[in-house]
C-alpha cells in the first residue's frame, strides 16, 4: 500500500519551536474568557466570568474522513484559534523531476544486488513519461476539487485511518508519557497505603488540603492527580471550544499551522460502521459533561458550569471523582473489577473491551449491542458516553512505578476501562501515574501537545485554592444537589431494563473480544529506555542536529538488528498547509549506508585509531547533513511518499501502472520495517508491518527516552533498545576522542 504508515505525528525539528501554548500555561487556572457578565437581576450570578461558545446549526456532525465538511465550523467560532486559516498556503505538488532526485538515494541502499539496482535505475529513468498523465490528474484535483483544501486529506483520512480495519489499539492509537505530579500529597505514602483496608485511613497519612472521605486512601493519589487533571482539561477545553487559543505559530518567521486537527480533540468519537468508520462531533455548548471510568463503568460527570461554562474548583472535581470511585469500588453491583472478567457481574458488563475489536467486528458488535439493550435506550447511552469532553480512566487497582511498567500500562492494559474509540483519554493510576491515549483518525500527535501541556502543568498543588465559577454543587440551579446525583453511571438503567437473556448474549459478544484481545496484546511487546549519557545539549555541540543525530544512531542500531538497511519512517509535520497533517523523512540515504557500513555490523573499538576514527566522523557529520536537508524538504510538502501516493490514486481501472510502483526495491523502500516519530512528550505506538517496530522518542538536553515496540516473537523490541544504546554510547566516544583536550587552567 502507498499508504505508508499509520504512526504519524510531527516534524520533531519544529516540535521545540511551537509557540501559542504560552497561553495555555498563563491561564491554566486562570481560564480566558470571551466575555464576563454582571446580571442586575440576578445577584447569584453578579460578577460570574461567562465563557461564551457559539451554539452550532446541529447538536453534532458525522464526519468520513474530508476535513472540508467541517471547515464551516472554524468561521462559525471564530477566535485566534483560527485567525490564520484562510491565509494558510494549499500543501504543494512536487514535479516529477523533483521526486525522482529526492527518491532515489533512499531507494538504492535497499537493492540486494546489481540487477536490482539497474532494474530500478531504469524504472526511474521511464517513470517521468509512465506517470505524466498521472502528475495531470493530480494537478487537476489540487486546482478543481480541493482547491480550498489539501490535495491529500481526503484520501489519506479515510484509507490511512477510516478504513482501516485493524484494532485501533495496537495498530492505530498512540500513547504519551506524561511527567509525573509530585505535589500529590499522598504520593510518597503510596507503597504503604496500597496495603492499607478498605476504610482505613493510612495511619500518619499526609492530609493537607485533602477532603476528608471513608474512602480509602490508597485511592488517594489517583484521585487527587485526576482532580488536577479535570482541572487543566476544563480549561483547556473551553479555550479550544471557544476558539480562544492562540494559533500555533512556528520558527522565528512565526509561520502559522493549520487548527483544523484540533476540533477533533473534545467531544469527538470514532463510531465503527462496515467498511469504513465515520467521526462524531458533538456541539460543546450542549454537552458540557466528561465521561470517568473506574472497574470497568462508565460515569458521566459535569465538567464545566452549565450556565456560565467556567470549570469548578479542584475541591469539586475531586469530590466528583471520589464519588465515581465510591460507587464503582464501594456499592454494590460494582463493575468488574481489577481483572476485567465478564462474569463477574451480570449486571455490570464491561462493554468497553468491545472497542477492542476489528472494526468490522465492532461494527456488528455495536448494532447488536444496541438491538439488545433495548434500541433508544442503549443509544442515548452510547450517545452520553461518546458526545463527552474526554475520558478520564482510573485505574484504581493498577500501580506503575518504571517507564517500562507505564508504557505497557497505557498501550493495552487494563482494556475494560478505556473506550479506545475516544479521541482523548487520560489514564490514571492507583499511585498518581498519568498517561495520554489518542485516537489517531483526525487527529496526530502534535495539536493535542498543549493539551497534555496543560495537564502536566496542571499540579495538584498549583490548583488548590483556585476560584470555583460554579460556587458549588448544592447552589447551581442547573446541577443536582450533591455530587452522589451528579455522578450519573451511564449504562445502568439500561442493565436493569434488559432480559437475562439479553444480558447473556451481550456477554457473550464481550468475551470474545476478550479473547481476541488477550491474544493480540500477548503476540506484542513494547521496551523503554531512558539513556542518560546525553543528549541534545551534546549533540548541539558537536555540531549535529539533534534529531539527525539520533536518526543515524537509529540506523546504525537498525543495520545492527536486521544485518542490512530497511525501510524506516520518520513522521513530518506539514501543518504550514491548510489541512496538513505529515509527510514522510526517509531516514535511509546514500550517506547513511555509507556510515552504518563503515562501523560494521558489530563495533570495531578501533576508535583509538585517529584515521579511522576521522573516517566515521566525516560519514557521520555527511550523514546527519542528508537526513536534515531531507527533513527540511519534507516540511515544506517536499517528501516523496505522499506525491507517489498520490500519483498511484491516479490511476484509473484498466490503466497500465508505472512499472517503478511494481519494482521490488521501490516496494523495500516503503516498506517500514522502522517506523518512528517524536514528540515533546515521549511517544509509544506500535509497528505497522509484521517484521518492523515501532519507535517513539524523546532527545532532551541531558538524556533520551525512548519506547520500542514489535510483535513478540520477533525479539526486535528488546533488541533494538539494546543496539540503541550502544550505537549512541560509540559515537559519542568517537567525538569525544576526536575533541581537542582542554586547555590546561594551572
Amino acid at each position: 500500500s502507498c499508504v505508508g504508515t499509520l504512526s504519524s505525528f510531527a516534524n520533531p525539528r519544529s516540535t521545540t519551536m511551537i509557540q501559542g501554548s504560552s497561553t495555555t500555561r498563563r491561564s491554566i487556572m486562570r481560564p480566558f474568557s470571551s466575555s464576563s457578565t454582571d446580571n442586575n437581576n440576578n445577584n447569584n450570578n453578579n460578577n460570574k466570568i461567562t465563557t461564551v461558545i457559539p451554539k452550532w446549526p446541529r447538536p453534532y456532525y458525522e464526519c468520513n474522513g474530508d476535513y472540508r465538511q467541517e471547515t464551516f465550523l472554524e468561521t462559525h467560532l471564530g477566535g485566534p484559534l483560527y485567525e490564520h486559516q484562510p491565509s494558510l498556503p494549499k500543501l504543494p505538488i512536487p514535479t516529477i523531476e523533483e521526486t525522482m532526485n529526492a527518491f532515489i538515494g533512499t531507494a538504492l541502499p535497499l537493492a540486494r544486488t546489481q540487477a536490482e539496482k539497474e532494474a530500478m535505475k531504469q524504472a526511474c529513468d521511464a517513470f517521468p513519461l509512465e506517470a505524466q498523465h498521472l502528475q495531470q490528474r493530480l494537478i487537476e484535483r489540487k486546482e478543481g476539487d480541493m482547491q480550498n483544501s489539501s490535495w491529500l486529506q481526503e484520501w489519506w483520512n479515510q484509507l490511512g485511518y477510516l478504513q482501516v480495519r485493524d484494532p485501533v489499539v495496537i495498530y492505530v492509537s498512540y500513547i504519551f508519557l506524561l511527567q509525573d505530579d509530585h505535589t500529590l500529597p499522598h504520593l510518597y505514602h503510596e507503597k504503604s497505603a496500597s496495603s492499607a483496608s478498605d476504610g482505613e485511613e493510612e495511619k500518619g497519612a499526609t492530609t493537607t488540603n485533602t477532603i476528608s472521605s471513608p474512602i480509602s486512601s490508597s485511592y488517594s493519589a489517583c484521585i487527587e492527580r485526576g482532580a488536577a487533571a479535570l482541572c487543566a482539561s476544563a480549561t483547556y477545553r473551553n479555550q479550544i471550544v471557544s476558539g480562544m487559543e492562540a494559533q500555533d505559530i512556528v520558527g522565528k518567521q512565526k509561520i502559522p499551522l493549520c487548527s483544523t486537527q484540533k476540533k477533533y480533540l473534545f467531544h469527538t468519537c470514532r463510531i465503527p460502521k462496515p467498511k469504513q468508520d465515520e467521526v462524531k462531533i458533538y456541539d460543546p455548548s450542549i454537552y458540557k459533561h466528561t465521561i470517568v471510568a473506574c472497574h470497568g463503568k462508565f460515569y458521566k460527570i459535569p465538567l464545566v458550569h452549565e450556565e456560565t461554562n467556567e470549570p469548578f474548583s479542584l475541591e469539586t472535581y475531586q469530590e466528583l471523582v471520589k464519588e465515581v470511585v465510591r460507587k464503582a469500588c464501594y456499592t454494590g453491583g460494582g463493575g468488574t473489577g481489577s481483572s476485567g472478567d465478564t462474569n463477574a457481574n451480570i449486571n455490570s458488563l464491561p462493554i468497553g473491551l468491545l472497542t477492542t475489536s476489528n472494526r468490522d467486528d465492532w461494527a456488528k458488535s455495536r448494532s447488536e449491542l444496541i438491538r439488545l439493550g433495548g434500541g433508544e435506550r442503549m443509544e442515548q447511552a452510547l450517545t452520553e458516553l461518546e458526545s463527552g469532553a474526554l475520558l478520564l480512566c482510573l485505574d484504581v487497582d493498577d500501580e506503575v512505578y518504571s517507564c517500562q511498567q507505564k508504557v505497557r500500562h497505557y498501550w493495552y492494559e487494563s482494556p475494560w476501562n478505556r473506550w479506545f474509540d475516544k479521541s482523548a483519554q487520560l489514564v490514571v493510576t492507583k499511585n498518581g501515574k498519568i498517561g495520554y491515549i489518542g485516537e489517531h483518525s483526525m487527529m496526530d500527535g502534535m495539536p493535542a501537545i498543549n493539551f497534555c501541556n496543560s495537564v502536566v502543568n496542571a499540579t495538584y498543588e498549583s490548583c488548590i485554592g483556585t476560584k470555583d465559577y460554579g460556587d458549588s454543587l448544592s447552589t447551581t440551579a442547573s446541577l443536582t444537589t450533591s455530587p452522589a446525583d451528579a455522578v450519573k453511571d451511564i449504562f445502568e438503567p439500561v442493565w436493569s431494563d434488559i432480559s437475562l437473556e439479553h444480558k447473556r448474549e451481550i456477554q457473550g459478544l464481550i468475551t470474545k473480544a476478550k479473547a481476541d484481545f488477550a491474544k493480540l496484546s500477548s503476540d506484542h511487546e513494547m521496551f523503554f529506555n531512558s539513556f542518560h549519557g546525553y543528549g541534545s545539549d551534546f549533540m548541539k555541540k558537536a555540531g549535529h542536529s539533534p534529531d539527525a543525530y539520533f536518526q543515524v544512531a537509529v540506523q546504525l542500531a537498525s543495520y545492527r538488528l536486521f544485518g542490512k538497511q530497511v525501510g524506516t519512517y520518520e513522521s513530518t509535520q506539514v501543518r504550514p498547509f491548510l489541512h496538513g497533517r505529515t509527510e514522510t523523512t526517509r531516514s535511509v540515504s546514500l550517506e547513511n549506508q555509507a556510515f552504518v557500513e563503515q562501523m560494521g555490523l558489530r563495533p570495531k573499538h578501533d576508535e583509538h585509531d585517529s584515521a579511522a576514527r576521522k573516517k566515521k566522523l566525516e560519514l557521520f557529520h555527511k550523514a546527519t547533513n542528508a537526513h536534515r536537508l531531507f527533513t527540511g524538504k519534507a516540511s515544506q510538502g517536499m517528501g516523496v511518499d505522499r506525491h507517489f501516493f498520490g500519483l498511484s490514486m491516479c490511476v484509473k481501472d484498466g490503466e497500465n501502472v508505472p512499472s517503478l510502483f511494481s519494482d521490488p526495491v521501490f516496494a523495500r523502500s516503503k516498506k517500514w520495517r522502522v517506523s518512528s516519530s517524536t514528540t515533546p512528550h515521549c511517544p509509544g505506538f506500535g509497528e505497522v508491518v509484521p517484521d518492523g517496530v515501532g519507535l517513539g522518542y524523546l532527545v532532551k538536553p541531558d538524556s533520551c527516552l525512548y519506547s520500542v515496540s514489535s510483535l513478540k516473537e520477533k525479539e526486535y523490541a528488546e533488541a533494538l533498545v539494546h543496539f540503541l544504546e550502544e550505537a549512541l554510547l560509540e559515537i559519542r566516544t568517537m567525538i569525544e576522542l576526536d575533541a581537542p583536550p582542554p586547555e590546561s587552567k594551572m
